[in-house]
């Protein structure tokens, strides 16, 4: 489509574009401005934007086995999104349950554990989001299970407060992107990185790594360095220590048809509860919406080979 503004004596102008997709997915679309006569830089004159196009809402189970702020903050924004079904489950103690489900259709909570315990209940769901606790919800069966989920029908898993887990779990770490070293010292700010930035992660709904909004969010803490690298993953974000020390703290990593990515802090609420500085705002909805968007369209993902 095309579209001619007069600007007159305005310096900015909207242009709205009506795009109809053909199919569901991610299509990415270039914005072209014709050059001016004798104009000397046409570098800036086109830009690319992304575009998902869903057939239905994302469907959305989060498991919380030991809730705080961060899984709070996180399931009231997903609740507010009218393209994401949420069910969230926490375990309150060793035998009491809370899952909650923000379909309009069938509101309201109850006491009891949904965790999905053969292949077709899993299927109900685009993503799983685990906090941490996930080992008061996984059995070796349910393991091997969320696996296949992946693997085989293109699931999402998003860790998303660090490490799930306490201790060591064997059978889990085979599906994470990241071996999990000592904790991390100190404060440390969040910085995406060319991979990110390629993938369609950043760079579009979230700042490129150069915009300067990365320094004025409010510190993080609670990550873990990483012991090893593991062969197919990605790291789309580092955090950056005061000594400019980097490590990841956001990984993806290809497992057959499907996509699992690390959120590896604690403490992101804090980028919405003090929105320090003008333009920054937005970004704690924009991260974890972008990044449940960007993990079932699979942007990152082409078709597995095999």
């Amino acid at each position: 489509a095309e579209h001619k503004m007069e600007l007159g004596q305005q310096t900015s102008a909207v242009v709205d574009f009506e795009i109809t997709p053909e199919h569901r997915g991610y299509e990415e679309y270039t914005v072209k401005v014709l050059p001016w006569p004798g104009e000397s830089t046409l570098a800036n004159n086109q830009c690319r934007v992304g575009v998902a196009a869903l057939e239905e809402k994302i469907r959305v189970l989060m498991v919380e086995g030991m809730p705080a702020w961060d899984s709070k903050f996180i399931a009231q924004l997903l609740q507010k999104q009218k393209d994401i079904h949420l069910v969230s489950l926490y375990r309150l103690s060793s035998d009491k349950y809370l899952s909650i489900e923000t379909d309009e259709n069938k509101p309201g909570e109850n006491s009891e554990n949904v965790f999905p315990e053969d292949a077709a209940a899993f299927r109900k769901y685009d993503l799983i989001i685990f906090g941490r606790g996930a080992e008061y919800f996984l059995t070796t069966e349910r393991i091997n299970l969320l696996k296949q989920f992946v693997r085989d029908h293109g699931g999402g898993v998003l860790f998303a407060r660090g490490k799930p887990y306490a201790n060591s779990f064997p059978e889990l770490e085979s599906l994470e992107p990241i071996t999990w070293g000592q904790e991390v010292e100190g404060d440390f700010s969040l910085r995406p990185t060319p991979a990110g930035e390629e993938a369609g992660l950043f760079s579009d709904v979230l700042p490129g790594p150069k915009d300067p909004v990365w320094d004025k969010l409010p510190p993080l803490s609670h990550a873990r360095e990483s012991a090893r690298s593991k062969a197919f993953s990605q790291v789309l974000a580092n955090g950056v220590t005061a000594n400019s020390r980097a490590f990841p703290v956001v990984i993806s990593q290809r497992y057959g048809k499907g996509l699992v990515i690390t959120v590896n802090l604690d403490g992101l609420w804090q980028w919405d509860f003090f929105p320090a500085h003008e333009g920054t705002s937005n970004i704690y909805r924009n991260f974890w919406c972008r990044l449940a968007q960007w993990v079932v369209s699979g942007w990152a993902a082409p078709d597995d080979p095999s």
